[in-house]
């Protein structure tokens, strides 16, 4: 491959790497991590007066990333733009310098003569830009999704071409997960694709770790097995997987060089006899290079130090609690929370889309506890309400709807109000309008936001429990739909257990459901695995559970009870208790085959769940008197009875469409008849 011809001038690729030599020394993406994770500690530890949060919360998080494959910057950054939104990539405009180097030098000379066609990077500094303009050069740049569409297939201007954006429009800027997995507008795709077949492309400064997850990023991979050449300056000695994963598949057209920048760039443009007026390189020592280095770092720190004293505490504390939590210290995130609502927040914090989100976050922090039923008159005893009322997941759901939340709220507080015990009569009037403004969407072209994809769960969640699990397949089949096309592994992975659960009750009635669970349940589980979900890993359990239903009743059993223990791990009680109704059913299923039930199995599980349908989740009642009913018809008619008489007591009281019938063919079935 010929790099640097006057005839087929080159592509160049350039990461980071690119920017990191002397003088211009801008920080890599772990350290800019680093310095992020640093700014918002000292913001919480400012709002909150504790002392050493700020070095302990980075230690934790870093360790979590540096120890593990789980929680990469990306990741990081997802989280923290689901909690503060765009707010977070005005931290990124930071990250630029007005000193170039010598290799931005001789690339902008190369393209001067014409040698150099285009460049694309994935930095978000200019220097590129300030070496084209310091050299003369005229070009054209583009940053953004609108820019792209105005890509043109030639011209005889340098094309500079940055695919994640610039520092100069954060509104531009790519760095989440989400946004690598969603993938680049596809004007930008067709025009490197096309760019890469048809010229030689160098890669500097270039990982390939934006390919780990997505193996066909950047066009790359497609446009060589297209034909493309691509060579990598590799400044170690060991490619990352995936370049070494792409020279495996196409040897003869991914190769690898191995040297530092600016140098190693200034000896192939040597080799290749191109004459130019670059000076080579000025030799900075070790302690120079170290300065420089220490100095942009500061200058990098102060102004995302500037940008974190812009959020409010609610926008830090959410930001900081989501990282916590997913660094494994739940616990520690979960106190963060409660003592915000306690002590640390101020009338001004009380309102806004952030105060919103944060309500939403301690209601979902609570919903493990599930205590939904607060045993105390408001209007009797306020003192002892507020305390029952401030460990009950409702209350912050509803709480964030007045204080303007949205459809995942919305159906939240839905959720919450069936799990207290609520007349489904008084929640179909709520349910209706989300109902429909998701079939809206999923008719359409576009997949749902993020908040619909949210809301779908809870509904499918109340639909289920009122017997309607197929008006449940067609939202979470739109979830999940919408999840995979906006590239969000969390939601995606949710939404795959989910529906694999929901497919899983018809397998009996329609096998060819199978597979297609199957599928999911596995979708789900690599993702779980790949990013340590472990609500997924025990919601892809519970589909297995169910799918083994009617053909493997002792599988059935295993995957609930592994299902159970991982929820119990992770203090979800209420995933518990579905876990430990899906042992209910299998032991049904057991009894059903003339397999003998232990009675001890079914004193543990009647008295949990009982327990925790009273104390709990009144709503859940009715169901669980009812499944207890049936597993007890095998060896005890009486207490059959009994669990089928209350069950269809409390079907009635809540107008449940599904379980007063059933429970009063069980009766039926015993020879007792439901009084009308």
């Amino acid at each position: 491959m010929e790099l640097f011809s006057d005839r087929r001038p080159t592509t160049i690729l350039a990461g980071a790497g690119l920017s990191a030599p002397a003088p211009t020394c801008l920080p890599g993406w772990w350290a800019l991590n680093d310095a992020v994770l640093q700014v918002l500690g000292d913001a919480l530890e400012r709002f909150t007066s504790r002392s050493g949060f700020a070095d302990s919360f980075r230690a934790v998080v870093t360790q979590r990333r540096d120890r593990t494959p789980f929680l990469k910057p990306d990741l990081q950054a997802q989280l923290i733009e689901d909690e503060i939104g765009e707010a977070y990539f005005l931290a990124l405009a930071h990250v630029d310098s007005t000193a170039i180097n010598s290799a931005h030098e001789l690339l902008a000379e190369l393209a001067r003569q014409g040698r150099v066609g285009a460049i694309i990077t994935t930095n978000f500094d200019c220097t590129i830009e300030r070496a084209l303009d310091a050299s003369g050069v005229a070009y054209r740049r583009y940053a953004s999704s609108s820019d792209f569409d105005g890509l043109p297939d030639n011209t005889s201007d340098v094309m500079v071409v940055k695919v994640h954006g610039s520092s100069t429009e954060p509104s531009s800027m790519v760095d989440t997960l989400r946004q690598r997995l969603h993938g680049r507008p596809e004007a930008l795709n067709r025009w490197m694709h096309h760019r890469f077949v048809r010229f030689p492309s160098l890669a500097v400064g270039f990982s390939g770790e934006d390919l780990q997850y997505e193996p066909n990023y950047l066009s790359i991979r497609p446009s060589v097995s297209e034909g493309a050449e691509f060579q990598f300056l590799v400044r170690d000695q060991l490619p990352s997987v995936p370049l070494r994963t792409l020279s495996t598949e196409f040897p003869k057209r991914v190769r690898f060089s191995y040297g530092e920048l600016p140098g190693w760039l200034f000896d192939v443009v040597r080799s290749q006899g191109v004459a130019h007026s670059i000076s080579r390189p000025l030799t900075y020592s070790a302690e120079d290079v170290d300065r420089r280095r220490s100095q942009a770092f500061e200058r990098l720190k102060r102004g995302l130090t500037e940008w974190a004293s812009s959020l409010n505490r609610m926008e830090v504390l959410n930001a900081v609690t989501a990282l916590l939590s997913s660094a494994g210290q739940r616990p520690a995130a979960d106190h963060l929370l409660k003592r915000m609502w306690e002590f640390y927040r101020e009338p001004e914090d009380c309102s806004g889309p952030y105060y919103v989100r944060y309500l939403s976050n301690y209601g979902e922090t609570l919903m493990r506890g599930a205590r939904c039923r607060n045993p105390y008159d408001r209007e009797m005893d306020f003192a002892l309400w507020k305390e029952a009322a401030d460990h009950d997941p409702g209350q912050f759901f509803f709480r964030a709807v007045q204080a303007g939340g949205g459809e995942a709220a919305a159906a939240r507080d839905l959720f919450c109000r069936f799990l207290a015990g609520a007349r489904v009569s008084h929640l179909v009037p709520l349910m209706s309008p989300l109902l429909e403004r998701l079939a809206q969407v999923n008719a359409g072209p576009e997949p749902l936001s993020l908040a619909l994809i949210d809301a779908s769960f809870s509904l499918a969640e109340v639909l289920e429990l009122c017997a309607l699990g197929q008006v449940a397949t067609a939202v979470l089949e739109g979830a999940h739909r919408s999840a995979a096309r906006l590239g969000d592994e969390f939601r995606r992975a949710e939404a795959a257990w989910r529906l694999a659960r929901n497919l899983a009750f018809g397998i009996g009635s329609d096998s060819s459901n199978a597979h297609r669970v199957a599928d999911l349940a596995n979708e789900c589980t690599v993702i779980a695995e790949r990013l340590d979900i472990r609500e997924s890993d025990a919601g892809a359990a519970l589909a297995r559970s169910i799918a083994a239903a009617g053909r493997d009743w002792i599988t059935a059993a295993r995957e609930a009870r592994w299902a159970e223990d991982a929820y119990a791990e992770i203090g979800d009680l209420l995933g518990v208790s579905f876990a430990k109704r899906e042992r209910v059913r299998a032991l049904i299923g057991q009894g059903l085959t003339g397999v003998h039930t232990a009675g001890a199995d079914f004193d543990e599980l009647s008295a949990w769940l009982q327990n925790f349908g009273a104390e709990n989740a009144p709503g859940l009642r009715p169901l669980i008197k009812l499944e207890l009913a049936f597993l007890a018809y095998y060896f005890d008619d009486t207490l059959a009875a009994q669990l089928a008489t209350d069950a269809a007591a409390d079907a009635k009281l809540q107008e449940h469409p599904y379980i007063g019938g059933k429970a009063e063919e069980l009766l039926k079935l015993l020879g007792r008849e439901e009084p009308s």
